[in-house]
């Protein structure tokens, strides 16, 4: 492993972790939309200079679960 690829390995784990300290508790009755939460937040960090549809070019079916998150009223900023 070279010394980049630790680096952002080491990095990749710290933002997990931020995530889930921060959004792991949302409050949205169910689990999924916070597991999602958590997922897109540690996405977008990884890209942070890149769109919802950059970050996911070629997972069609991640970009389209993280407009569903987005579109779901549950998820409102009270809940996070």
């Amino acid at each position: 492993m070279t010394t980049s690829t630790v680096e952002d390995a080491v990095l990749s784990s710290a933002n997990h972790v931020w995530t889930l300290r921060a959004l792991g508790n949302a409050q949205f009755g169910d689990a999924r939309p916070t597991q999602w939460a958590v997922t897109i937040a540690h996405d977008l960090i990884a890209h942070p200079d890149q769109s919802l549809a950059s970050t996911y070019e070629g997972n069609f079916g991640a970009l389209h679960a993280a407009y569903r998150f987005y579109d779901n009223p549950a998820v409102t900023p009270p809940r996070f």
